[in-house]
């Protein structure tokens, strides 16, 4: 027998019950009983009241029959199959007046396994499929219309959720199709964007906020539209923006530099090989790209107004005549009062730390003989290239040049040629 002929003899059950029971309302109503009704009297009123109570009783488990019937029923609801609203004004209406915070007040189960987290998300209307059940799935809403949505979550008081997804080991929203996940309206609540809104909110500790993935050309991980900003970061405990270095964090298999490979590129792309970051300035296959910084880039350089950092002449903070084969090292980090024999300090951290390289003024004067000073970064006493000569007494000479700084924002001076000089070093910028 299939669903329709269930429902025809439901409703057909449903209409003989109904018959009689009015035939026995009527009937009371007819022959009323006297005060002085006896024995006999009494019990055919017992009767009577018995049967008008069971035919009410059967009347409503044939009425729920209908309706159980046609809410599993495959066939869509009509008119005709036993559920129907009068008018949009007046839809069919189940109300629960309980006050429990902890059930749900209707239920549609598959499987009788209660789930551990039913008591945590109390429902208007609940929708379980339990392990082993036919149907995997606990709601599932369909809209064949162009304008529709299968399902809509909505919150109306102060900044409530519309759709929550949640999982104990497993994935809370997955998003499948042409467009996985479509947040649009307004208001400031997290289950809306627009001007004021959010599109979509996550948050949790363990995991990720949102994880994209997938494979295949023009594959897009998150691809995000927006007005003044369309993707912004403003909170986290380590940094705003991580780019992943390996072209897989499960296997870890290492990138390779992207001008040396033949993949198609966009103007505006940045990438992470290694620890350098590179921007795509042309497109093509590879592209041209720039590197922008890495462990081997300087950074960006800051100006300054120009200041003396060292002066050999002045008592501190290490004074002295430097002469052939000898080395010292000093430190750039602090601007020093060039106007006083004393090198006080004037502004600390006058080159910050973290700078891997600064603009420097290197004088001598005061020379003796000719000779040539040497200047690398701190600790390096290498004698590979000259930064300024001399070639008689008395001469005061001056050279613009780069140089690179130690962790400690210090360089390394070595005297060579046979001569002997003071010198300083005064900076105008920096590398960060």
């Amino acid at each position: 027998m299939n669903n329709d002929q269930k429902i025809q003899d439901l409703e057909g059950k449903l209409s003989e019950l109904t018959a009689r029971l009015e035939l026995l309302t009527s009937s009371t109503l007819r022959s009323p009983m006297s005060a002085e009704t006896d024995e006999a009297g009494q019990s055919a009123e017992v009767e009577r009241t018995s049967s008008r109570r069971g035919m009410l009783k059967l009347a409503g488990a044939a009425a729920i029959g209908v309706v159980g019937a046609t809410v599993v029923s495959a066939l869509p609801a009509a008119a005709d199959n036993g559920i129907a609203a009068t008018s949009a004004a007046n839809p069919t209406t189940l109300n629960y007046t309980g006050s429990s915070t902890t059930a749900n007040a209707f239920l549609f189960q598959t499987g009788s396994a209660l789930p551990t987290t039913s008591s945590s998300f109390p429902a208007a209307l609940a929708g379980w499929s339990s392990l082993g059940a036919g149907q995997l799935n606990g709601v599932y809403g369909l809209a064949v219309n162009a304008n529709g949505t299968g399902v809509v979550g909505h919150n109306d008081v102060g900044v409530g959720t519309g759709v929550r997804g949640t999982s104990t080991a497993g994935v809370g929203v997955k998003a499948d199709g042409a467009t996985g996940i479509v947040a649009t309206g307004v208001g400031t609540g997290a289950n809306v964007a627009a001007t004021a809104g959010t599109g979509i909110k996550t948050s949790g500790t363990g995991g990720d906020g949102i994880f994209a993935g997938g494979t295949g050309a023009g594959f897009v991980g998150v691809r995000a539209f927006g007005g003044d900003y369309a993707i912004h970061a403003s909170i986290s405990t380590k940094a705003n923006l991580w780019l992943q270095p390996n072209n897989n964090f499960i296997s870890n298999s290492p990138k390779t530099v992207p001008s040396t490979r033949s993949d198609a590129h966009l103007v505006g792309e940045l990438e992470s090989v290694d620890g350098d970051l590179y921007f795509c300035v042309a497109a093509g296959s590879p592209g041209t790209w720039r590197k922008i910084t890495g462990p081997g880039v300087a950074g960006g350089f800051h100006a300054l107004t120009p200041g003396r950092v060292y002066d050999s002449r002045q008592t501190l903070p290490l004074p002295g005549v430097l002469g052939s084969g000898s080395n010292r090292t000093i430190s750039v980090a602090d601007r020093r009062d060039a106007t006083l024999t004393t090198g006080a300090v004037v502004q600390a951290n006058f080159v910050p730390a973290g700078a891997t390289a600064v603009a420097a003024n290197v004088t001598i004067t005061g020379t003796k003989g000719g000779g040539f000073l040497v200047v690398n970064p701190g600790g390096n006493t290498t004698v590979g290239a000259s930064t300024i000569n001399w070639s008689a007494d008395g001469q005061n000479l001056a050279n613009g040049v780069i140089l690179t700084l130690d962790a400690s924002r210090q360089l390394t001076i070595i005297a060579g040629g046979g001569g002997s000089t003071d010198f300083i070093i005064d900076i105008s910028g920096y590398y960060l």
